[in-house]
């Protein structure tokens, strides 16, 4: 999605079926998440001194690890989540995400929470630039920045 958009329900029956549906991705992520990282532990536990992993037993462990950060990646850029994370405006409330109405934000590849969204708008509409945002709005523009930069 190139642009913004705004994801908003009024059924009550389609609220329901969406916070269910977000709980059931957000529960087999946290199963999938730790059953990848009992099995890294698994390595880990092996390393010792005398006894160093195989290159068969390396391989799968890279693997694993791969296999982690790529679902960690994932779910941090899901709709389960705001992409600020814990600068999100909500985290200071009870709010619950799942709950929340989202829209889509092309710039950071994520879905973010509507506070968060209301927020920058309405910093926008006072005329406020770059700088003047909060340091932790800034602070990942500079960090997503360098990252299209340096090509990772």
């Amino acid at each position: 999605m190139k642009s913004k958009k705004k994801i908003v329900l009024i059924n009550p029956f389609l609220v329901r079926l969406r916070r269910n549906l977000r709980a059931i991705l957000k529960e087999a992520y946290f199963v999938e998440i730790n059953h990848l990282r009992a099995l890294n532990q698994l390595y880990i536990d092996k390393i010792t001194p005398d006894y160093k992993l195989s290159s068969s037993q390396r391989k799968r462990r890279r693997y694993i690890s791969r296999k982690e950060n790529e679902l960690m990646a994932s779910y941090h850029r899901s709709i389960l989540v705001c992409v600020f994370g814990p600068l999100c405006v909500t985290t200071e409330g009870t709010s619950d995400l799942l709950d929340m109405d989202k829209v889509w934000f092309p710039f950071f590849d994520g879905w973010m929470c509507l506070p968060c969204y209301e927020h920058i708008i309405k910093r926008k509409q006072m005329h406020v630039t770059q700088e003047d945002l909060e340091p932790s709005f800034h602070i990942t523009r500079l960090l997503r920045k360098e990252f299209e930069d340096n090509n990772f």
